[in-house]
């Protein structure tokens, strides 16, 4: 049924503590639950993220992409909470858990937001490591960026109107550069491609080193992931907007890991 689903029915059985979320592929330290519990104690802290690191067998290109996602993440916690947590291993209290709509793409991030906007405070603790047991294909990897793609949309037009009408600046402002400019770095990468070339149009000795300096960079590790990213996250949001990603299905790599 989802992930979706069952949060919700697990939410009418909890009748207070800590809710925990972790996925079956992470691998965190024996204190890590102790060390997110520690935080509570504070009775203004809502959710509280842990840190987040893949497994060595993963690209270069992703272990940079997501050690450059945490370091954002301690920004938007200073800033001004988390805008979203990394679903390996975050922590709620149960009060503040709200039912989330059937079609939630990104759980992991509406549900932190979601406890900011209603005034409490989010915490990301990168000293709380989780590891990533597993290593995604090139295929199922490109179908994760275009869901985290459509869910940057998605969240963009349920969650902005609401901190923009509680006047929450703040975390308005980490929404809209964060996942707002996300949904448009594929579009302004093409248009800046294609602007270059028409700018070296009148030289074409300058426009043919201009294209072989543009596919040459696509070779490097990390510039190759983050523009692959870009992409298929602009893919994405297209394809929230013509419908997709509006119902729950199974990952290939589900479906091969269920048979």
């Amino acid at each position: 049924r989802g992930k979706v689903a069952v949060l919700t029915d697990l939410k009418t059985r909890m009748e207070g503590g800590i809710a925990v979320l972790t996925d079956v592929s992470a691998m965190f330290a024996r204190d890590a639950l102790s060390r997110l519990a520690q935080h509570f104690w504070d009775p203004k802290v809502g959710a509280v993220s842990g840190g987040y690191r893949l497994s060595k067998s993963s690209s270069l290109g992703q272990r940079f992409y997501w050690q450059y996602q945490s370091a954002v993440k301690r920004g938007e916690s200073r800033l001004a909470g988390l805008m979203g947590a990394h679903g390996a291993l975050y922590a709620v209290r149960a009060s503040c858990l709200r039912p989330l709509e059937a079609d939630t793409i990104n759980d992991d991030f509406v549900i932190p937001v979601r406890v900011a906007i209603e005034g409490w405070r989010t915490l990301y603790d990168p000293a709380i490591l989780v590891e990533e047991q597993e290593t995604l294909c090139d295929r199922d990897d490109g179908f994760r960026r275009r869901r985290i793609g459509a869910g940057n949309l998605q969240q963009l037009l349920r969650l902005l109107p609401d901190l923009i009408a509680r006047r929450q600046t703040r975390l308005a402002f980490s929404l809209v550069s964060g996942k707002g400019l996300r949904v448009l770095m594929g579009p302004l990468l093409i248009i800046a491609a294609l602007a270059a070339i028409a700018a070296l149009s009148s030289e074409p000795k300058l426009a043919l080193i201009a294209v072989l300096t543009m596919v040459a960079a696509t070779r490097l590790p990390i510039l190759s992931f983050i523009i692959n990213g870009h992409l298929q996250s602009m893919f994405g949001a297209i394809l929230y907007l013509c419908g997709d990603f509006r119902r729950w299905s199974r990952t290939a790599a589900a479906i091969s890991h269920s048979s």
